[in-house]
This record gives structure tokens, sequence and C-alpha cells, in this order.
């Protein structure tokens, strides 16, 4: 809920990640349990990374954009249409259709958001993530 910054999280995290690894190495006869408390932290860790994600990923202004530009072109098309039935029918099945091909190439990068790799692709993850966490990484040792 944007209360807390991402960096002031991880603050907080790497010195309780300190402590359980403290704790995890005094819990020699118990390695299920050290294993458990290791992976919790890991899963905090993920789910802090996966917060920070959509926190920084904005689909804002693509749906915007969609949503202007089908208005745009009904009121348009609406404004200009004539009485001939052909013209109407044509109007419609062209704006329909390039709005759902619009709509189904959006699901598409929802669906795959890491597409870098693929010039088609409109709006797609930050991998800012992973950058700083390859940072913090390097920091550390």
């Amino acid at each position: 809920m944007n209360r807390v910054s991402t960096s002031d999280l991880l603050k907080h995290y790497y010195p309780c990640h300190r402590a359980v690894v403290k704790a995890a190495i005094l819990l020699k006869s118990d390695p299920p349990l050290k294993a458990r408390l290791l992976g919790e932290m890991a899963a905090i860790l993920k789910l802090v990374n996966r917060i920070e994600t959509i926190r920084e990923t904005s689909f804002v202004k693509l749906v915007y954009w969609l949503a202007y530009a089908a208005i745009g072109l009904l009121c348009g098309g609406l404004i200009l249409m004539e009485n001939t039935r052909l013209h109407e029918a044509i109007f419609f099945i062209v704006v329909i259709s390039l709005m759902m091909i619009f709509l189904i190439s959006l699901i598409s990068d929802l669906d795959n958001p890491f597409g870098y790799g693929d010039p088609m692709s409109a709006e797609d993850i930050s991998l800012d993530v992973l950058t700083s966490a390859v940072n913090r990484m390097q920091a550390a040792h």
C-alpha cells in the first residue's frame, strides 16, 4: 500500500535474515526446522521482490490509449455515418475487429510480460528488480 518503500523493507529484512541464519546454525540437531526457517525467509524475499515488480509496472497508459481510441473511433463513426446500411456494417465490423485484435495482443503481453525480445510487445515488466538484486548481491561480497 506504498506505506513502506521496498528499500526500507529490505533494510529491515537483512538484519532479520542474519538473525535467522545465526539461529539456523544453532539448530544443528533439527535440520527440518532449520530448512523451514531458511525457506520462509526465501519466500518473504520472493514476495518482497514480486511486490516491487507490481508496484513499478504500469499498464495504465496502454489501457487509457485503448479506451480513447475506442471512444474516438465509435463517436467519429457515428457522427460521419450516412443512412446506408453497408457503410454502417463495414464501419462497425472494422472498429470492433481492430479493438478485439488490440485486446488480444494486450492479453498476450500481460500473459508474457517479459517479452523484451519480441518487437511487437507493447508493455513489459521492468527488469530493474533483477538489476537491483544483482547490485545488492555484489555489494554484499
